[in-house]
């Protein structure tokens, strides 16, 4: 596959649940602040403000709505290489009980949240050729959020733990964050 075409069928999976959200029902938009732990020898941590992800999540009935996120990364060294990453999540999400209400729809206060991940990346060395890849992977998801302001922000707090393919090890994920919810 072309290396632009990969990030942008990559690109379009993520955008594809637009067209199943109903006007009706809210969609929560938001950003987080993530701390993620690599697992296994030697593990690594990475503490990100915001987490360099934006998500967008579309209520498909009452217990049911479809997430996606989407992240770009790109480093580069003066006088040097450069890399890039682009990462796609995307997979339902299942809410329990409906305590808070914002506007006339319920919006459940804890979730679980199983997902796709796809990443595709390269390297660019000063010296040497370019060298890319692409990686899928599975990550489950428990979260909550906590009403803010009226029916149009909330605090939202996940731990997640996954595992890409090519990866020997796993990884845990804590976010903590604010969500949007527009109509």
């Amino acid at each position: 596959m072309p290396t632009l075409a990969r990030p942008l069928a990559l690109l379009a999976l993520a955008a594809a649940p637009l067209t199943l959200a109903a006007q009706s029902n809210p969609v929560e938009l938001g950003m987080d602040a993530g701390l993620v732990v690599q697992l296994g020898e030697p593990s690594r941590t990475a503490f990100d403000i915001p987490r360099q992800q934006v998500r967008a999540n579309f209520f498909l009935d009452r217990n049911w709505s479809l997430e996606t996120r989407l992240g770009y990364q790109r480093s580069s060294v003066e006088n040097g290489g450069s890399s890039s990453q682009l990462g796609v999540e995307i997979g339902p999400m299942f809410h329990f009980g409906s305590t808070t209400r914002f506007g006339s729809r319920p919006i459940p206060d804890w979730y679980v949240r199983p997902s796709l991940l796809l990443a595709s990346g390269s390297v660019n060395p000063e010296n040497g050729p370019r060298r890319s890849d692409t990686d899928v992977g599975f990550a489950a998801a428990i979260g909550t959020r906590v009403p803010l302001v009226a029916d149009r922000l909330a605090l939202r707090l996940e731990g997640q733990l996954g595992k890409f393919a090519d990866a020997d090890d796993g990884f845990l994920a804590l976010g903590i964050g604010f969500s949007f919810f527009i109509r």
